[in-house]
């Protein structure tokens, strides 16, 4: 049976590693609100993601 975390961020968190291996320009307008976020965890995740889109736009 599978275990569902009982954390509340982690979907957070989850959504924003998704939203950054799209590589999609676009998706930088829903990461950017998670870089101010309260919890460093998911404004550390929205930086990754956000790099992981600007790495792509680099090597292109």
């Amino acid at each position: 049976m599978l275990s569902i975390p009982d954390d509340p961020v982690r979907p957070v968190e989850h959504a924003l590693f998704i939203l950054g291996a799209t590589y999609a320009p676009q998706a930088q307008l829903l990461i950017k609100p998670f870089l101010h976020h309260s919890d460093p965890e998911v404004r550390e995740e929205a930086r990754q993601a956000a790099a992981e889109i600007t790495a792509d736009l680099e090597g292109l």
